[in-house]
């Protein structure tokens, strides 16, 4: 099923409106996608429906939207953080293209039903320009309660979010069944390349409370007030962390936080004794030579 969105009046009550489209997206059978007609700001009162079409899930795709060209044309805009952006709590689920500021957490998945869901192209605490902050009080994106298998960004640079300028963590990954889940190609506390200073107010990435089987690549990381990634000292293992640009984060790139150290700085390498905490405290590599 095909839904055609016409309307940014959040308070309609005919099928034209985001609000109307999500419930009929939910109680259709089979997969269901919801284009634009339009563009421009839906100011969202209350809470908007949660995804939960179990059935094929649904695609919102606001590069569809009239004079789309690889930034978001369309803006949900929250009344403040007294609620969520978009919840998924389904699987097969696809967030395209828009710019999301001014709510608790931008988009949250925390339910273990929310699978295999991918989040591309959007603006999530920045305004729809990538120039300034559109915040939002908590998480940029809140993956947890062991949802798994979730893809946030994507190898394909054309499909890079943008997730700076949120009150808390740009990503927040937590729980003990909540793995795996990808992050991949983003730009995370700057804008699209990578040059402007949105930093989230957190860490760029935080992994902890068991969340683990974490990817972290190709993604573009700067200017968090805190760490790059931080996995904290109740983080699990398999954290894979390859082929990212860290700089101009407030604390350490990458932050493998122990039960002693308390975040305090860079873990001393220690390479002839086993460790225990996030990613067994795996040793930094270190450079001997170079040769120009």
């Amino acid at each position: 099923v095909v839904n055609t969105l016409a309307d940014t009046v959040d308070a309609d009550v005919d099928t034209t409106s985001l609000r109307e489209a999500l419930l009929g997206a939910n109680a259709s059978a089979g997969a269901d996608t919801i284009n634009f007609s339009v563009a421009g700001a839906i100011n969202v009162a209350t809470s908007l429906p949660n995804l939960t079409d179990t059935s094929g899930g649904t695609t919102i795709d606001a590069a569809t939207a009239p004079g789309y060209a690889g930034t978001p044309v369309v803006s949900l805009v929250g009344p403040g953080f007294s609620i969520n952006g978009l919840e998924i709590h389904s699987a097969h689920n696809t967030v395209r293209g828009l710019q999301i500021g001014n709510f608790n957490n931008g988009i949250t998945l925390a339910r273990a039903s929310a699978a295999n869901n991918t989040v591309e192209n959007c603006f999530i605490g920045v305004n729809a320009a990538g120039t300034g902050a559109v915040p939002n009080g908590a998480a940029g994106v809140l993956i947890a309660a062991g949802a798994f298998n979730n893809q946030i960004g994507s190898f394909d640079a054309l499909e890079r979010n943008v997730i700076a300028g949120n009150l808390g963590d740009g990503i927040l990954i937590t729980g003990p069944a909540t793995f795996p889940n990808y992050v991949n190609n983003n730009a995370i506390g700057a804008n699209l390349t990578g040059t402007l200073d949105l930093g989230n107010a957190g860490n760029g990435i935080t992994v902890t409370d068991g969340a683990k089987n974490v990817q972290v690549a190709q993604n573009v990381i700067a200017f968090n007030d805190g760490d790059g990634v931080r996995l904290t000292s109740t983080a699990g293992n398999g954290v894979q962390i390859t082929s990212n640009s860290f700089f101009d984060n407030g604390r350490l790139g990458i932050n493998l936080v122990s039960a002693t150290d308390n975040a305090a700085g860079v873990t001393p390498n220690d390479p002839l004794d086993a460790d225990s905490g996030p990613n067994n405290l795996t040793n930094a590599p270190v450079i001997t030579k170079v040769v120009g």
